[in-house]
């Protein structure tokens, strides 16, 4: 009796503790477990983007077909006809003359403002002055050449229309080296194709002197020279084959950033094209170019570009070099640049930091030419 006593009591014991094992494993798997799965999703769900096996890599298709109306063709205008050739006295002349040099390829160009600016290369249009201008809803429009950047090789055209697409510049970013973009062109003002390719490098990383400029890889095909490059986001971070010094070869691997085609095509506008007396073309030091010259807490100005055999190529300035002031001059952005006085014949202290390091770099403007004396009638 004794003894079946003890062993029920036994057993009561053990159902106790196996069902407070039962709760114990139970609240621990109620703590633990969602955690687990959000671990294992982390690890096994696609990256965002994601297409098949290339984690990252986003599909372009939307973004084309949403900048494609502002991308153009670009070709030469068709040549006189005979009978405004003759009206000219110049038939025999005009026409030999067209022989001699055929028009130029197709270029692709981009509108930038809704009144008909259009951004190209200007190797792509040869030394004509008209053109025409077809986009991709049929339309076609005479264009006249606005202007010409001898820095960069960019070329304005201007349109006479308005209320038409246009694309804006991505602004003050500074694309990194592993960022997805895509050029895009319209070959034949029917649709619109576009070549993926990524950030590689800059010219700060690669040490190039003179130029400011993104290198892609893979190269893109040469007949996308002045098409619009875009990120991500549908902004344009860049016109392909552009942006080196005018004596080097610029095949569509390289891009002129947005904020540099930018100043440009505003020197363009107000008939400012050249680098200015010192030589040498500045840009707004943001928070993200700061970052990339190693100065993320120091805002001001930076050097962007510089012409060849320029005061400022002379004295060493170089792409990259953080501006401090001129002359005892504080520079604080830009345009401060513009407001200062350089007098011909004079030397210009330039203190510059570059990568961390403070200089004091000497420009030699050169001297003014003399007047020419006008000749009297008597000599």
């Amino acid at each position: 009796m004794e003894q079946g006593r003890r062993r029920a009591a036994m057993i009561g014991v053990g159902v106790v503790i196996l069902v407070a094992l039962l709760f114990g494993a139970a609240y621990l798997a109620s703590t633990l477990w969602p955690k687990v799965v959000v671990v294992e999703q982390k690890a096994v769900a696609n990256p965002p983007g994601a297409v098949g096996p290339k984690p990252g890599l986003q599909p372009f298709d939307e973004l084309i077909d949403r900048v494609c109306p502002a991308i153009v063709e670009i070709a030469a205008a068709p040549a006189p006809n005979e009978a405004q050739s003759k009206s000219s006295g110049h038939a025999k002349s005009a026409k030999a003359k067209a022989a001699d040099q055929p028009p130029p390829p197709p270029a692709v160009g981009f509108l930038l403002s809704s009144d008909g600016t259009v951004a190209t290369a200007g190797s792509r249009l040869g030394d004509g002055n008209s053109f025409v201008v077809t986009l991709n809803d049929g339309r076609s429009f005479t264009a006249t050449r606005a202007g010409d950047d001898p820095l960069t090789g960019l070329a304005l055209l201007h349109v006479p229309a308005t209320g038409l697409p246009f694309l804006r510049f991505a602004g003050a970013s500074f694309p990194r080296a592993g960022q997805w973009v895509v050029a895009v062109e319209s070959p034949a003002g029917l649709g619109c194709i576009g070549q993926v390719s990524t950030i590689a490098a800059d010219s700060f990383v690669i040490g190039e002197e003179r130029a400011d400029y993104l290198e892609l890889h893979p190269d893109l095909d040469p007949v996308a020279i002045g098409a619009p490059v875009f990120n991500p986001e549908g902004r344009v971070v860049g016109i392909a084959g552009l942006g080196l010094p005018p004596e080097a070869a610029a095949p569509a691997r390289y891009v002129l950033p947005a904020n540099l085609a930018d100043r440009r095509i505003d020197a363009l506008q107000h008939n400012a094209p050249d680098s200015g007396p010192l030589g040498f073309v500045a840009d707004d030091l943001t928070p993200a170019a700061g970052q990339r010259f190693g100065a993320p807490d120091q805002r001001g100005a930076f050097v962007a570009l510089v012409a060849a055999g320029s005061p400022a190529d002379e004295a060493g300035v170089r792409v990259g070099d953080i501006l401090v002031s001129a002359n005892n001059q504080p520079i604080a952005r830009a345009d401060d640049l513009a407001t200062m006085s350089f007098h011909a014949g004079s030397t210009v202290a330039l203190a510059v930091t570059r990568r961390g390091q403070a200089l004091t770099l000497s420009l030699a403007l050169p001297a003014a030419e003399p007047a020419k004396k006008e000749k009297t009638r008597g000599s």
